[in-house]
């Protein structure tokens, strides 16, 4: 198995109360795999593969302080994944009727806007709101000799969050 990966996380001071975030990844893993099928003291069915991802993320994050009491964030972030799968299925018996040609791709790309606004209340206590609307797409294909679907979907949704922080430290 290989993987390899980076990340590169920028911070940039706009003012005094606002700044900047820019985090960026990228991930690749290449691995040969040997798989029972059957998850058995026996097996009777096995997969040997080679599976291949990668992935890339970007966020863009805006924070900003206007007040002592009143803070905010915004941002993006997107991200994108492809991941391969090749391989034979093979029958654990003689003689043998395989190996099965298996293969597999799918590709990810999300996207997430979001944002939050914390205002204290009291000395001890904040008040939280988030809003979040976040979309995704997948597109997979597999063929194992035995049926090729394509599924293509698509979602998306905007969720929300209202809390109440309540330090009990001083």
């Amino acid at each position: 198995r290989e993987i390899d990966m980076f990340t590169l996380q920028i911070d940039y001071a706009i003012s005094d109360s606002l700044s900047l975030t820019s985090i960026t990844a990228h991930r690749e893993v290449d691995m040969h795999v040997l798989t029972d099928l059957f998850v058995s003291n026996m097996p009777r069915l096995f997969q040997l593969s080679d599976d291949v991802s990668r992935q890339l993320t970007q966020e863009f994050r805006l924070v900003g302080n206007p007040s002592s009491s009143l803070n905010w964030q915004a941002g993006v972030f997107v991200a994108n994944e492809e991941v391969e799968r090749g391989g034979n299925i093979y029958v654990a018996r003689l003689p043998s009727p395989g190996p099965f040609d298996d293969f597999a791709k799918n590709e990810t790309d999300s996207l997430g806007i979001y944002g939050s606004l914390t205002a204290d209340v009291t000395d001890k206590g904040s008040l939280i709101f988030g809003l979040r609307y976040s979309r995704d797409e997948k597109e997979e294909s597999i063929d194992n000799g035995f049926v090729a679907p394509e599924l293509n979907n698509k979602w998306s949704k905007v969720t929300w969050d209202l809390s109440y922080f309540h330090s009990l430290n001083e």
